[in-house]
């Protein structure tokens, strides 16, 4: 998600009065036509972002928002995207809405349109969420009074390719290191896979087919007895919304849910894995570089199996999609093992950041600690 966070002048620019306007999901279904002018297809949502948004199946209905736009002399400004998402709050589900893109064009930055947006959003549900927010917007949610959630990003690298070619450029030397480095990560790699066989035995791990009614109620039923005191929606109806779409359609991308069942053949867990191939992958430029992540995941029985098991069984699945690197963001959760040893290094954080439902006689209260995961709101799709 990208937000706009700089802050601002109360006065529009002369002449052009700002207004704010609401699409609805009826809208998107309809194929509604609205008056105002975009000669920049701000308002626009891409074909996919578009089919994922009517294909949620968490909407209640014909009403719900998915779309907030600014204007300024019945010009498109700025706008801000919204998914409708679903909350449980000591076992009490709520609805609530995810924050997707929100951009104000550069000329209008310094107006109040931004924070407009946002706080016309925070009237329409209790709960609000936003994953993958950036440090720059970070200060503006927090005066809101959103909380943050970070989750701690770690990158492995699996082949140097990528990375040595950023350095070194394409030439003799390149290669000459790359198969050097390369050497090194195979044994490690090796190590590694030898690890997590040792680790997991005992465990069966193998891919979720969520369309088979069979497949779909015991996971149904493994979420439903999985009651942390605050988290979001999941199902087996969600996993396959998330397999189904993307906002990247890279035919190369591929995403793939697994389910962990101990000896006695009951489903003890679940994990998701994406891999996204990136032209160009972080402000860095490395290019032409396939990364892996594991993007969620369930412990239905943590006396049978840990998050360190899970962990490896993820990475090796995401091995056996030859990926270039691999990608891990932990919430701060008792039981996190420690990552170094695995050849995966710290880079940065995954903010997730809520504004839960405020405590009285008709809403649960406000929980201090969220289950959060990385595929949670729009970052699912990413």
């Amino acid at each position: 998600m990208e937000i706009e966070a700089k802050p601002i002048s109360a006065i529009p620019p002369p002449g052009k009065s700002a207004s704010i306007h609401l699409v609805l999901r009826g809208d998107l279904l309809s194929g509604r036509v609205f008056d105002w002018d975009d000669p920049d297809h701000i308002a626009e949502l891409p074909p996919e972002k578009r089919r994922a948004w009517l294909d949620n199946p968490l909407c209640r209905d014909d009403q719900d928002p998915v779309q907030i736009i600014g204007t300024a002399g019945g010009r498109v400004i700025g706008k801000l995207d919204l998914l409708t998402g679903e909350a449980a709050t000591d076992g009490r589900r709520e609805p609530m809405l995810w924050t997707s893109e929100l951009y104000v064009q550069e000329e209008f930055r310094k107006t109040l349109m931004g924070v407009s947006l946002i706080l016309k959003m925070q009237s329409f549900r209790q709960t609000l969420g936003a994953c993958g927010v950036s440090k720059m917007a970070l200060p503006l949610f927090e005066k809101l009074k959103w909380r943050d959630f970070p989750m701690r990003r770690y990158l492995a690298l699996r082949r140097s390719r990528s990375v040595v070619e950023q350095r070194l450029g394409t030439g003799w030397k390149a290669k000459i290191a790359t198969v050097l480095v390369d050497a090194g990560l195979l044994l490690h790699r090796g190590a590694i896979a030898v690890c997590a066989r040792l680790g997991t035995l005992g465990l069966e791990c193998r891919p979720l087919d969520c369309n088979d009614p069979a497949s779909a109620a015991e996971l149904d039923a493994a979420f439903d007895a999985w009651q942390p005191p605050a988290r979001f929606h999941r199902s087996a109806r969600w996993v396959q919304w998330v397999l189904q779409n993307s906002l990247n359609d890279n035919p190369r991308n591929h995403r793939a849910a697994f389910g962990v069942r101990g000896p006695d053949g009951k489903l003890i867990a679940y994990f998701l894995i994406r891999d996204r191939f990136y032209e160009t992958a972080t402000h860095r430029g490395f290019k032409n570089l396939a990364l892996g992540s594991l993007i969620d995941w369930a412990v239905f029985d943590p006396a049978r199996v840990s998050l360190k098991q899970i962990l490896l069984l993820a990475m090796q699945a995401l091995a056996r999609r030859g990926v270039d690197a691999i990608e891990i963001c932990l919430p701060d959760e008792p039981g996190s093992p420690h990552l170094r040893r695995w050849g995966l290094v710290a880079v940065g954080e995954l903010h997730l950041l809520v504004k839960p439902a405020p405590p009285g006689p008709d809403a649960p209260a406000a929980a201090n600690v969220w289950t959060v995961r990385p595929a949670d709101g729009d970052n699912a799709f990413g």
